[in-house]
């Protein structure tokens, strides 16, 4: 390696040396173009680029275009770099690294290279299906997918309105111009302003597939390589219900017809065994092993499977409701517990509609998703004392950081601890001031 190492960085001296002996150059002077040769060959060593010596001659035939159109290399700028690459893709693609470097020894501005990120003429939405698909491939769920596109086609929207058509008009303006007005706009569906996490979920889409065009040479100069996204906002969830509020719920239920008792199983399930809305849906029959008394979730977030412990009171309630109400009005092919009339498995949209109706009936004072049954039985279980670990592999977290968000109380719970478990609440008698100060009353 050592020799094959020494061979190569001759050669590169070699080929540049035979440049300066073959041709004056009038850009750059003898010695400062020496300086940039060794620093380039530096340049190219961090980059761990094999060929070193194939970017001489690169470098070179670009110097050359500067003397034949009487160019400065201290005075060069973004057009005329365009103009040189812009005779073949190959050269483009090779010219990135010389591109890079020219940036990091300052001669060319940053300011002009914020002017223009790419040397194609393509637009935003040109390669957004391409993206995805490779997304897609390394194992993005398809719902992540559809958030994704709709992201990327609110940005390009935006782009419409201000008249921007190719990449080389976007700039980090522009980029934070449309963060600041996302902020401050209001959703079509709820007609409230539009939640900084969602903001937060834009700009890191937007820099994922920022990234995705420079990895494939698509543009040269990353605009969202600076740009943050707006910091998380703390908030304290109100999305969940009390042992009161949930026999109330389903006291509402009335179990007269088949489709009641569906409802009734199905919020049951999500309560006791903390699944989502996509995971409850798509519980099979076959995923229900009785014998060991454990529930296998196939859909769970991310793709990942896993196994849930079921109560004795859940297990009594599936098997009631499996030789009962399902197999005589809902058996089906694919073996979906939840299905409609026409045997097909219930949508998400569906059962939250149909758990909405039911909050009506129960007037509660705060919103309630279907989420809510998995926040609940979360926050129960350690409110009776249940180690986070163990609440963590239940609710089938990556990160125990998920898990803590359940632990944070409301005002109205921390009043309430404090008058229960403060020591001066406890022993108010030990704690009566007997100062004697006859301005300080007994309390």
């Amino acid at each position: 390696m050592g020799i094959l190492f020494v061979y190569r960085k001759r050669k590169w001296e070699k080929q540049m040396n035979e440049a300066i002996r073959i041709k004056k150059l009038k850009c750059v002077s003898e010695e400062e173009y020496i300086i940039l040769r060794n620093k380039l060959a530096v340049h190219l060593k961090k980059l761990n680029k094999k060929q070193i010596g194939g970017y001489a001659p690169l470098m070179n035939k670009f110097l050359e275009h500067l003397d034949r159109h009487g160019y400065s290399l201290k005075n060069i700028t973004k057009d005329i770099i365009t103009e040189y690459v812009s005779k073949s893709k190959r050269l483009k693609g090779n010219f990135k690294a010389i591109y890079n470097f020219l940036i990091k020894e300052n001669y060319l501005s940053k300011d002009d290279n914020n002017k223009y990120n790419t040397f194609t003429s393509a637009c935003f939405k040109d390669y957004i299906e391409e993206y995805l698909t490779s997304r897609k491939r390394e194992g993005l769920r398809p719902a992540s997918i559809c958030l994704y596109r709709r992201y990327l086609w609110y940005f390009n929207n935006y782009l419409k309105q201000k008249g921007i058509e190719t990449l080389n008009s976007i700039t980090k303006d522009i980029i934070e111009d449309y963060i600041f007005s996302s902020m401050n706009t209001k959703s079509k569906l709820t007609r409230k302003a539009i939640s900084i996490n969602t903001v937060r979920d834009n700009v890191f889409v937007l820099k994922g597939y920022f990234s995705y065009l420079i990895r494939k040479d698509y543009i040269l100069y990353n605009p969202m390589e600076t740009v943050k996204a707006p910091k998380k906002e703390k908030r304290i969830s109100q999305n969940s219900l009390t042992i009161e509020e949930l026999k109330d719920l389903f006291t509402k239920i009335e179990l007269q017809s088949e489709y009641d008792i569906r409802h009734y199983v199905l919020f049951a399930l999500s309560y006791n065994s903390g699944l989502r809305i996509n995971e409850a849906l798509s519980i099979k029959k076959e995923d229900i092993n009785f014998e060991t008394g454990m529930l296998c979730v196939k859909e769970g977030k991310g793709g990942y499977e896993r196994t849930v412990p079921m109560t004795s009171y859940l297990q009594r309630l599936l098997k009631i409701y499996i030789t009962t109400v399902y197999r005589r009005y809902f058996e089906n092919e694919e073996g979906y517990l939840f299905v409609s009339a026409k045997m097909k498995k219930l949508l998400p949209g569906y059962a939250r509609k149909i758990l909405y109706a039911y909050i009506k009936k129960i007037n509660i004072g705060k919103k309630i998703t279907f989420h809510a049954f998995r926040k609940s039985i979360g926050k129960h279980m350690l409110e009776n004392g249940l180690g986070i670990r163990y609440v963590q592999k239940f609710l089938g977290h990556r990160s125990i950081n998920s898990t803590a968000a359940y632990t944070r109380l409301t005002i109205t719970d921390l009043k309430n601890a404090v008058s229960k478990y403060h020591p001066r609440e406890i022993n108010k008698k030990e704690y009566i001031d007997k100062s004697k100060y006859t301005g300080i009353k007994n309390v």
